[in-house]
């Protein structure tokens, strides 16, 4: 009797737990393995060209389609376990050397990869009304050298949120307000650059006080929404202080503020 041969279910499952498509390798389906491979691929192929994670929807259609393709491959992989192979395929079985080859060059590739993105979680009253407590949020790490795929520093714009790094080595979220160059103004109860009122700074209160001060060069001048005053040593950050920019709310209590864009 022609009996198929069995497929380690425990195996297929913890193969396309680890990597989508290798539980499709190792019950011989490679051509739905190539299907997911395809479409994983081409997913971080499109980060890499239009950054699709760096809007909400783009970042939520992506993890979608990814986590689908992830229970698809762990679902197929399963079902093709429990049927076994033919006695044809099982001669031919070259399965779990493909799948080492396989696990080895992905995920080799992966881990020298840097990702561009990272979460940050907002524990403080500090950026309100901008940002309320206990939200998450995206940020486009900034590039260092050209060494990876993140932000050139070039596209940072006053208004803009980033994430610093202070002298004890935290990373916290500040308003950019000023650049290297910019002329800062504190007069009439509000701040100015270079003439212009700066409206984030509305909630500062600056009664009777008055100064004038130039950004130096590779120096960037960064303020709370409500917060520190508008200047002291809190508030001056060279370049590479400057870890990313903040791009939306991923998360937060009040569904409507998910997706907001800064």
């Amino acid at each position: 009797m022609n009996r198929p041969v069995k497929r380690n279910i425990l195996s297929a499952f913890l193969l396309s737990l680890l990597i989508p498509f290798s539980g499709l390798i190792y019950t011989h389906k490679p051509l739905r393995a190539l299907l997911c491979a395809s479409i994983t691929l081409l997913i971080f192929a499109l980060e890499s060209m239009v950054s699709i994670f760096s809007t909400w929807k783009g970042c939520a259609v992506s993890l979608t389609v990814l986590g689908f393709v992830w229970l698809y491959s762990i679902i197929a992989s399963l079902r093709a376990a429990q049927r076994g192979l033919s006695r044809e395929e099982a001669c031919h079985d070259i399965g779990p050397w493909i799948v080492a080859w396989a696990l080895a060059v992905i995920l080799s590739i992966v881990v020298t990869i840097p990702f561009p993105y990272r979460t940050y979680d907002m524990s403080s009253l500090r950026m309100l009304p901008t940002i309320r407590e206990g939200e998450y949020l995206v940020g486009r790490l900034l590039a260092v050298g050209g060494r990876d795929k993140g932000m050139p520093p070039e596209m940072l714009q006053p208004g803009d949120i980033v994430a610093i790094l202070d002298s004890n080595g935290v990373q916290r979220l500040r308003r950019l307000t000023g650049l290297p160059g910019d002329l800062l103004e504190i007069r009439d109860e509000k701040l100015w650059r270079n003439s212009e009122a700066i409206r984030s700074a509305e909630n500062l209160h600056l009664p009777g006080y008055t100064a004038a001060w130039r950004i130096p060069a590779d120096t960037y001048y960064v303020l709370e929404d409500n917060g520190n005053p508008p200047h002291d040593t809190t508030t001056v950050f060279l370049r590479e202080d400057i870890v990313a920019k903040i791009l939306y709310v991923l998360w937060s209590a009040d569904r409507n503020r998910i997706g907001i864009s800064f």
